[in-house]
């Protein structure tokens, strides 16, 4: 029975229902702008059904409890048409109530497979294809997803074949047609194995009689044979054995589909729709380009084949969001060599256009010839800019800074319960799948599965340690949900300077942590003493000086009495006798002389102007006044000449992995060096120096010394240094200081960012240091 359905107002997009915790039912139960709803999911996540919104919780449990109930009734399912040419599966109760309705889908046939009765047809062919098997059965040959999952791994010899190394060692080829897998081979010790198989297969497929169909395990294979009876290949299982036959009917002929299509019972609809005239429509909507399997790791790039046919691909942010889209292609060929138009030109600002609606608005990029590439999805022209999380380094190791008057304490790892976790860095970024928690799931490199929750900003406000299963990780993350609200569940632990919180449950066991924050110390200012001021160093005390002229003076008469004070110097110290001379400088006024602390260094100038205005009260003299000034002096310019200190230096180059351009945790000890120098000269400029080793052309390096410089430049702006102070250069492999060697062994020096700090006039201050390259592997 098919029910023209207008709309779909009531329920939510299909992604909406996805991501939450679901129980031992496979049911989600979630909050949108104030209304309840539920999600019915499989056990990959993937929506069965999904409900309207509901006023209340209980409304909502009872819309659950019926379709447990209603759920196995096959006659209790309706297929329906949306206004918008699209297909869903609506459940009703005995009442005709509709209770839930599947995710609309392209074609009828793809809505009712959500059916019973089509859901335990798939099962029992997932079952089929991973069950274990029986000696001679399905042993050397790999399960269907891994071959699905090369798909475009073109081989570069044999069209319509794709080929690859498991990482079991073997190598592995399928025959492929319309972008699904015809025929599988199984695993080769060696590539020469394999591409004799890939002959085999093109040499006997031309002759019907060599293929025959098996049953195993209630599905259906269809085999190749060589001459010698050998098998060759096979495919993957199918349903029936005129399923396994029909993969020898090219699909591309009206007539197969036709006889395909009669024997599903299924219409066909043969016209062709016709395109408006806005390009737009050769696109999908946006929504269709989300949530794709990254194969591209370093360009975060996603290739699929649509359900109406057609091959695309999607390039994305870090964050997981659309960066460009293509549009429909119809050959994974012609998709893949627009692609590599893209990636040439998508870095170049000059090569897009923009195209505004309103308040909004698509970036078009293009190439050379004005040839449209791809465009971004519709954005609003006033974004909220929300700025990138501040990089907090690692717990372990900290160094602490001292405080004034204490010693540098370097602390060393804990050895704890932080052992567990991740850096922080590997929390960031990940895309979020529970909106309401914002929670994202992930799985490590490591093998082990982690969650994340953040901050509104997006900075990570609870992680998880790793776990050994999806089951245990999201076991936990319900812990936390249930708790992370409530400030009674968490405790706070403080070491080196730095303090995280930890939220436990009632249990008082740990379910997550913060990230490690620098705490601020309220340091006061230091007491500085005021030291005693030696004699020698001020303006002594003198008697009044007759000024000659109004231009004033030094009047040498006056130093006449003096003179002819030294022969009784002389006589008295000849004679032990210092009671004589002691009573004649009592004629003066006395200055008691103070303990002589450390002496303040006078500059030279003022120095110059004591000798030129002033006598020595002291009773010696000129002479020793000049030659005492002269020592101050001398010890004035050697005070002067020493430099100020340079800022501390302990840079070192940033390596990178063979063709990636991610900045790697290790590196970003070294930024956050090159921050702090940054910082505190607010004068000073950073300085990028990207390179790559000599693998590929000129252009491709090119470009990924450029993504190279570039990503060690969002690390510094990340951590507050403003893109103006930091310079970039790309220089691709040129200057390599190691030999481009066939292994890694010497490239791997060649891969590298330059760090270096200059001043105000372009004098370098600070240069990274280079690593210790061995002798036999530098560039000679």
């Amino acid at each position: 029975m098919i029910n023209d359905l207008l709309r779909d107002d009531d329920y939510l997009p299909c992604k909406d229902y996805r991501g939450h915790n679901r129980d031992g039912e496979g049911f989600s139960r979630f909050m949108v702008g104030g209304q309840h709803y539920f999600s019915w999911c499989d056990d990959t996540g993937e929506v069965i059904l999904r409900s309207e919104g509901y006023g209340s919780e209980a409304s909502r449990d009872n819309g659950i409890t019926s379709v447990i109930k209603n759920r196995d009734e096959e006659s209790h399912y309706v297929s329906s048409k949306l206004a918008d040419g699209r297909w869903v599966l609506s459940l009703r109760a005995a009442n005709h109530q509709e209770i839930a309705r599947t995710c609309p889908q392209a074609t009828e046939a793809e809505a009712r497979a959500s059916l019973p009765s089509e859901r335990a047809k798939a099962a029992a062919l997932l079952a089929a294809q991973s069950a274990v098997r029986d000696e001679n059965d399905d042993d050397d040959y790999l399960i269907c997803r891994e071959y699905e999952e090369q798909i475009g791994q073109n081989d570069a010899h044999n069209p319509g074949f794709i080929s690859f190394q498991h990482e079991n060692g073997k190598h592995y080829f399928a025959w492929v047609r319309n972008g699904k897998i015809v025929m599988r081979g199984e695993g080769y010790p060696s590539t020469l194995g394999r591409d004799n198989g890939i002959a085999s297969v093109i040499i006997n497929r031309g002759d019907r009689n060599r293929f025959k169909v098996e049953e195993h395990h209630g599905v259906f294979f269809l085999l190749l044979r060589a001459g010698n009876n050998q098998e060759i290949a096979r495919s993957c299982p199918k349903r029936s054995e005129a399923e396994a036959w029909a993969l020898l009917d090219d699909p591309a002929d009206l007539g197969a589909v036709a006889l395909s299509a009669a024997a599903l019972n299924t219409p066909i609809a043969l016209a062709v729709e016709e395109k408006s005239k806005e390009k737009e429509d050769d696109y999908l909507a946006c929504d269709e380009y989300r949530f794709r399997a990254v194969r591209e790791k370093d360009s975060q790039v996603a290739l699929f084949k649509h359900e109406n046919g057609q091959f695309y691909f999607v390039v994305y942010f870090s964050d997981g969001n659309v960066r460009l889209r293509s549009e429909g292609f119809e050959t994974a060929d012609a998709r893949d060599s627009e692609l590599s138009a893209m990636l040439k030109n998508i870095d170049n600002p000059e090569m897009y256009t923009v195209i505004r609606r309103g308040d909004h608005f698509i970036k078009v990029l293009k190439d050379k010839t004005g040839r449209e590439l791809g465009r971004s999805c519709m954005e609003i022209d006033e974004k909220i800019i929300i700025p990138p999380p501040v990089i907090i380094p690692p717990l372990a190791p900290l160094i602490a800074v001292p405080l004034a008057g204490t010693a540098t304490i370097v602390s060393e790892p804990p050895r704890d319960k932080e052992d567990d976790y991740l850096v922080c860095e590997e929390y960031r970024g990940h895309i979020i799948t529970d909106q309401n928690n914002r929670i994202a799931k992930f799985k490590h490199k490591n093998g082990q599965f982690y969650f994340a929750m953040y901050h509104k900003d997006g900075t990570v406000r609870l992680r998880s340690e790793g776990f050994q299963t999806e089951k245990e990780r999201d076991s936990e993350l319900k812990e936390v949900i249930r708790h992370y609200s409530d400030d009674r569940m968490y405790a706070t632990i403080e070491k080196a300077g730095y303090r995280l919180k930890v939220l436990k449950d009632k249990s008082g066991r740990e379910v997550g942590r913060s990230c490690p924050e620098k705490m601020v110390a309220v340091v006061p200012p230091p007491i500085v003493p005021v030291p005693s001021v030696p004699i020698a160093s001020v303006t002594p005390i003198a008697p009044v000086v007759p000024v000659d002229g109004a231009g004033g003076g030094f009047n040498w008469k006056w130093l006449l009495p003096l003179l002819l004070l030294i022969p009784l110097f002389l006589l008295w110290r000849s004679c032990g006798d210092k009671g004589a001379i002691a009573t004649k400088s009592d004629t003066t006024t006395a200055v008691t002389p103070a303990p002589k602390p450390n002496p303040i260094p006078i500059p030279a100038d003022t120095i110059k102007t004591t000798i030129s205005t002033h006598t020595d009260t002291t009773g010696r003299g000129a002479a020793a006044v000049m030659a005492n000034n002269k020592a101050a002096e001398t010890k004035a310019a050697e005070t002067k000449a020493v430099a100020p200190a340079a800022p501390s230096c302990d840079l070192h180059w940033i390596l990178f992995d063979f063709d990636k351009f991610d900045i790697r945790p290790d590196a970003n000890t070294e930024l956050q060096t090159m921050s702090r120098i940054l910082k505190q000269n607010p004068d000073y400029t950073a300085v990028l120096r990207a390179y790559t080793d000599s693998k590929g052309s000129d252009e491709y390096n090119n470009q990924l010394s450029k993504n190279r410089s570039a990503a060690a430049k969002k690390i510094l702006t990340g951590m507050g240094i403003s893109a103006d102070r930091i310079q970039t250069t790309a220089n691709s492999e040129s200057d390599p200081i190691a030999q481009n060697t066939e292994d890694d062994s010497g490239r791997q020096y060649n891969r590298r960012v330059e760090l270096s700090v200059k001043d105000m006039n372009g004098k370098d201050i600070c240069k990274s240091i280079p690593p210790s390259v061995p002798a036999n592997l530098k560039n000679k």
